[in-house]
Parts: structure tokens; sequence; C-alpha cells
């Protein structure tokens, strides 16, 4: 059984992927393992967020079908960069020029802002491991930051949400395993914690995914049971990872006290 070692997140600021299975974890100093791990996980994709660039080696720009989803922001390249350790995600008041009226996507989203997303489709795909990634999310009403990962090859479901927060809360952390035969025949098991405030500073956010369990972290403690349903567990089959800033969406949308620009950040 492989390990995925650690990705740690730098708009946060680093990222990093473990493996006696395959995962991802986020300090550049330190070997990432879960919580009761061992010495023998093997690290097999991290990223520091070194330098002035976005390795494009390991990431591409926006999300692996274009510059949209299910939220209010047209996602570009520019908005996403790298300096100081940190990678950044910003997110602004404005209409980007290329960006249509609106998406239909769970409902009807006019694209009335511009944010970022990258993603590993591709470059780095994996089956099972520990995924971790530190990061700062904005304080004001209106942002939906993501740490994520979607199957590669076969649709949706499945999806593992590492870090979801509302930022109208943003005490409150969202975690997430999604399942199921198909996209109108799905389950969830939902994680939903009040914690510190989630904006005031970095924090550690994991999964650990094994063949017979899924387990949520924070900060090195569990978040919430575990998901022990093997046969859907196998379901999520070669998964990258993403990472974006979705305006509105599941968030409320921005309003006269949303801070502009604002970051989502990976340390």
């Amino acid at each position: 059984m492989k390990k995925i070692v650690s990705l740690m997140l730098v708009f946060i600021t680093s990222i990093s992927l473990v493996v006696p299975f395959v995962g991802v974890h986020v300090s550049a100093n330190q070997n990432p393992t879960p919580p009761h791990g061992d010495s023998s996980w093997e690290l097999v994709f991290s990223d520091e967020f070194e330098g002035t660039s976005l390795d494009t080696n390991k990431w591409s720009y926006n999300y692996p079908w274009g510059n949209t989803h299910n939220h209010s922001a047209y996602c570009v390249p520019e908005n996403v960069s790298v300096s100081d350790g940190l990678l950044r995600i910003r997110a602004e008041n404005k209409r980007h020029p290329d960006a249509p009226e609106g998406v239909d996507h769970d409902g009807w989203h006019y694209l009335d802002y511009t944010s970022g997303a990258i993603n590993t489709m591709n470059k780095f795909n994996f089956t099972t491991g520990y995924i971790e990634g530190r990061f700062k999310v904005p304080s004001t009403r209106g942002f939906w930051p993501a740490f994520w990962t979607l199957n590669a090859h076969t649709g949706w479901p499945p999806e593992i949400d590492i870090l979801e927060v509302l930022c109208h809360a943003p005490n409150e952390l969202h975690t997430n395993y999604h399942y199921g035969p198909s996209w109108d025949n799905k389950w969830s098991h939902y994680g939903h914690f009040t914690t510190n405030d989630l904006s005031r500073d970095f924090n550690t956010f994991a999964v650990e995914w094994a063949p017979n369990y899924m387990m949520w972290y924070l900060n090195g403690e569990q978040v919430g049971t575990a998901f022990r349903d093997r046969e859907w567990i196998d379901q999520a089959q070669e998964m990258y990872l993403l990472i974006n800033m979705a305006i509105g969406g599941w968030e409320y949308l921005p309003d006269d006290s949303t801070q502009w620009p604002s970051y989502f950040e990976c340390d």
C-alpha cells in the first residue's frame, strides 16, 4: 500500500501529499504524516510556493473545464499569484471583460466578480493518502474558499471536500465526501464544525484517505466521524486537487460589508 505525503498550500502557504497510501501536506520543514502516523510514510507531492510564479509543472490555472463553476466569479490566471512563500487567490469586485453574462450551474449565477482557481488534473492524480494544506480564509461575507478533490476520469461524484468556509461565518468549517451512482442520485458524508475564526491566522486542514476509511483533521485534531463504507470509498479513484475562491454560490452574495479585494492564502 502506498502512502502519499503532503501538499502544502500557501495562499495559504504550502501543500504536501504523503503515502503508505497517498496524501498531501503543508509544512516545508516537516515530513507530514497523519496525527497517528509513523515515519514509513513517503512524500510524493508537495509545493511550498517559493519563487514568484505558479509551478505549472504541478498546477494548471482555472478549473479543468473552464473559467466558471457554481458561483458568481469568473476565474482568471491573473488573480493567482505566488510571492514570499505564499499562494494567494484574489477576489475582486469587478466584472472581467471576457466573462459572459452568467452561468447556469445549480441555478443561474451572474458573473459580476473576478477570482481565481488552480488544479492538478493529469499533472498529479492520486488514489488514497494523506492530504494536508495550510490556509487562511477571508474575513467578510461573500466568499467561499475551498480545498478539494475531483475524479479525473469518471465524472461526478465522487468529491472530497477538505476545506470549505462560507466567510459570513469564518468560524465554521465544512467537510464532505460526495458519492453515489450519478449526479442526480448521490449521498454525502457531511461535517459542519464551529471552531476559532479561521480568517485570523493560518490553519492546517487535512484528510486521511485509506481504502477502508476517510478521516478529516483541523490542526491535527480529528473533526467529525470517519466515513467507512468501503464500496463507496472505492469510487474515489484517480483524484486531483483544486484550490479556488468562489464568490456567492453556496455563500451569500457580497454586500456593503464585504472587503475588497480579499485573498485566500496558502502557507
